[in-house]
């Protein structure tokens, strides 16, 4: 037997349980050396379990068996760490069925690490994808690891006992229950990974006479903030300490790849990389490198980390970063050192720092899942650039946004624009910072006030014009200004106290302004504020800022109230019932890529309606029936097949109008009906009738949009909004990054209810309707990857569902997208 064709699509890098990370991929032919290393290093218990025997040595058959797959009915992958197979899993098919026998082994020192639940994760994704339906396995009944292994995985297992042998069977669709375990195993992974950064036992710094100090600098910060695990200074070509969870490199971009040899070495757990210049080839290839060491990579360009853990205390950066419980991620080491030395200025503090700059591994959405679980830290604050796993950072930020707020500055610089921006933001619960001072300020308000209940706010103020601009200020940020007191001369600090007595009934947070000419009392005037009003939160606009006061002081009015407008949003997300992507029925999956790779092209190439229904109806959605014609007998026929009343659109018109002129033709129901319209539409718009469609007529309804586009920063972008021939070219009036949760349909139809075409749906089941077709919309994008634009107009809602009535689109290869780092959800990635 010959291989086939390898499926590289399948390679990926995996965080494994303990943090670290291993390389998975399909195995190759050339692994037989490797596959019978492996089985050398198994203990005999091991090869009994998996074998039934004691299996001291496989023959040249059974390699040749195991290494020489077709990777579709047999498909088998590996592990590896330096290159050497830890853990192997294969399914091999029962001919003439959609069944197949799973079966995997770990090597015993790999076991606790999670590996042969993500095998068992990864073959049950590669046979969905192969037309697989069911996993069956046998395993002795003292088995218990891996009998544990099906129990976490979270599928619905039937078992039975026989002989002394357990047989297990389950199908693949994954269930919510195996979908919420995947993500925990995720977040997990992530976290303790993460752990050896912020949390290391014992730090390297790896300089060299070439880095003008930079090591010696980090290492003199370290000492005088007091690290409380020790900090070795080594330069690049003496011995590093071994077993070391984070190595600092600071030599120059010309000695890196000897440093981080050295540091791999010495099997450092995590790098954070100072230098710069590498071009993205040669950071790619850095980080698959280290990665298949096992190692994460921070970096390049990072200009260091602040952990203050009071059991760490590990300040590794050039700036002084006062502790607090505020943690902050920054693409931009520049921008995060002025923005901690700003923060020192002012009295606000860091439970941690981490500038991330090119961020080829350890991104964000580690950091965040690291955060989630940090009881130091209370708010996130990250300066974002460049989003590698849009999808991933809208689920794991929607989840932690729940119990933490998270404020994110956009660069701007990137294709993504502001719409899609802020819909990814509110999708993911994220409070979206405009300028690096807003960033800061709502990063101080968050961790110094509670969470208002509400929108209500009062102003207590000694400056009727000041309040003014605080009031305009608030009705623009959407905030309700129930009373502007205005404190008449002379001015005590205990009028302001009475003030907020009075208010705190009908207010969810105070802003006091006191601003006198000379004589002020800031002191007095806030704890007063406190005293009247003690379970709300509170701010101040004063003329004398004492970063130690119980309230949040600003100089000015407008960002105070832009500050409080972020505190308020934050309690209504904290009030939120986050989201879940639903399980459907009737979506053929399998079918639907099969029906995509017929489709896909290496450049983008349109898809027509016919094959754009056909993908819709494999997705359970309403499609009208209807048939591709040349003639007007063909128009007969087709009408009497689909049956009347029936409708004709020329497919040679670039845009169809509801006229026949315009290429459509409605409300035909009988033969010469349809044959009046052919031969009128035929003589008036001539090419343009080559083609046509007869479509039955569906019932009457809502006319909506709903159009997909492929955002170059978040992948793909579902619009929805009012359908029809005069329906603009744009993504709609609400949009949302795939995939769309039932909280993110409830929102996007709730916003296109704004519009009075839209606003029409009356009943709970055309909202009903409509909300199971973007559902199924998105989770057939999820199986194409290829589609990067669709457009479904007019879809009409009703009561009996929501039809669609014309659909076009474009298809290429799949989006080319970077490699991602543990891939254990959705269809493979290229």
């Amino acid at each position: 037997m010959t291989s086939a064709v390898y499926p590289a699509v399948w390679e990926s890098d995996v965080v494994l349980g303990d943090g670290r990370t291993a390389h998975v991929r399909p195995i190759r032919p050339d692994d037989a050396e490797r596959l019978l290393a492996f089985h050398a290093r198994l203990s005999p218990e091991a090869r009994y379990y998996r074998f039934f025997s004691a299996k001291p040595r496989l023959t040249d058959t059974e390699v040749q068996h195991f290494t020489v797959v077709d990777y579709v009915h047999r498909f088998a992958l590996v592990f590896t760490v330096d290159d050497d197979i830890i853990g192997v899993g294969r399914y091999e098919g029962v001919p003439g069925s959609a069944s197949a026998e799973v079966a995997f082994t770990v090597l015993d020192d790999q076991h606790g690490r999670g590996v042969a639940t993500m095998l068992l994760e990864q073959l049950a994704e590669a046979a969905r994808n192969n037309g697989l339906r069911t996993f069956t396995a046998s395993t002795l009944a003292d088995n218990r690891s891996m009998l544990a292994v099906f129990r976490r995985a979270g599928y619905v297992v039937k078992t039975s006992l026989e002989s002394g042998v357990v047989e297990l069977s389950f199908g693949l669709d994954p269930t919510p229950e195996a979908q919420a375990k995947m993500m925990e195993r995720e977040a997990r992974a992530d976290a303790n990974s993460v752990a050896a950064l912020l949390r290391p036992g014992a730090v390297n710094v790896i300089s060299s006479l070439h880095d003008h100090g930079l090591g010696s600098l980090v290492v003199a910060m370290a000492a005088e903030h007091g690290a409380a695990v020790p900090i070795h200074h080594v330069t690049l070509g003496h011995a590093v300490p071994e077993d070391v969870d984070l190595s600092i490199i600071t030599v120059p971009y010309e000695e890196v790849d000897e440093a981080v040899e050295a540091c791999i070495a010495a099997r450092s757990r995590v790098l954070l990389i100072t230098a710069t210049g590498f071009d993205p080839t040669e950071q790619a290839q850095l980080v698959a490198h280290v990665r298949g060491h096992g190692v994460r990579v921070v970096g390049p360009s990072s200009l260091g980390v602040v952990s203050n853990a009071p059991d760490v205390r590990l300040h590794a950066t050039v700036a002084h970063v006062a502790s607090g419980t505020v943690a902050l991620s920054s693409q931009s080491g520049p921008l995060a050192l002025a923005l901690v030395r700003r923060a020192y200025e002012r009295g606000m503090g860091f439970s941690s720092l981490v500038m991330i700059g090119d961020k080829s591994d350890v991104s964000g959405n580690d950091l965040l899942q690291h955060w989630e679980l940090d009881p130091g830290t209370h708010v996130v604050l990250m300066y974002v650039e460049s989003f590698g796993n849009p999808a991933k950072f809208a689920r794991v930020a929607r989840r932690v946004s729940a119990t933490k707020p998270i404020v994110a500055l956009w660069s701007g610089t990137g294709p993504g624009d502001d719409a899609t921006i802020d819909g990814l933001f509110g999708q993911a619960g994220v409070l979206r910072a405009t300028t690096s001072e807003q960033l800061l300020d709502s990063g101080r308000t968050l961790a110094a006030q509670p969470l208002p209940r509400g929108r209500r706010i009062g102003i207590v103020t000694d400056s009727g014009s000041v309040a003014v601009l605080a009031q305009r200020a608030a009705t623009v940020a959407g905030l309700d200004v129930v009373e502007v007191v205005d404190i008449e001369p002379p001015v005590t600090a205990a009028m302001f106290g009475v003030a907020a007595a009075a208010l705190a009934d009908r207010c969810d947070a105070l802003l006091a302004i006191h601003l006198p000419v000379m004589n002020g009392d800031p002191h007095g005037v806030c704890e007063a504020m406190v005293q009247g009003a003690p379970d709300l939160p509170h701010l101040a606009v004063l003329s004398q800022a004492d970063p130690h006061l119980r309230v949040t002081v600003f100089e000015f009015p407008e960002p105070a109230v832009r500050s409080l407008a972020h505190l308020v949003e934050a309690g209504e997300r904290r009030r939120r019932v986050s989201g879940t992507v639903p399980v459907l029925e009737g979506i053929d999956t399998v079918a639907i890529r099969k029906r995509a790779d017929e489709l896909a092209h290496t450049e983008s190439r349109p898809v027509d309606w016919p094959e754009a229904s056909d993908l819709l109806r494999l997705a359970g959605i309403m499609v009208a029936d209807g048939r591709v014609v040349t003639g007007v007998e063909g128009a007969v026929q087709a009408a009497a097949e689909v049956g009347w009343p029936v409708v004709i659109k020329a497919l040679g018109v670039p845009r169809l109008l509801p006229a026949e002129l315009g290429g459509v033709a409605i409300d035909l129901v009988d033969v010469e009906a349809v044959r009046g319209a052919y031969a009128r539409m035929a003589t008036a718009l001539e090419h343009g009738m080559d083609h046509a469609l007869v479509q039955r007529q569906v019932a009457p309804g809502v006319a909506v949009i709903v159009r997909l586009g492929y955002d170059p920063v978040f992948g793909p972008v579902i619009g929805l909004g009012p359908g029809g021939a005069s329906s603009d070219r744009n993504l709609g009036v609400a949009r949302s990054i795939l995939p769309l949760t039932d909280v993110d349909a409830d929102r996007i139809i709730s916003e296109a209810y704004t519009d009075t075409v839209v606003s029409t749906l009356q009943t709970p089941y055309e909202v009903r309707a409509l909300t199971d077709l973007l559902h199924r919309v998105s989770a057939m994008v999820d199986a194409v990857p290829g589609l990067t634009e669709l457009v479904l107009n007019p879809v009409l809602v009703s009561p009996s569902g929501a039809a669609v009535t014309w659909a076009a689109g474009r298809m290429g290869a799949p989006q080319p997208t970077q490699r991602r780092l543990r891939r254990l959800l959705g269809p493979p990635t290229p």
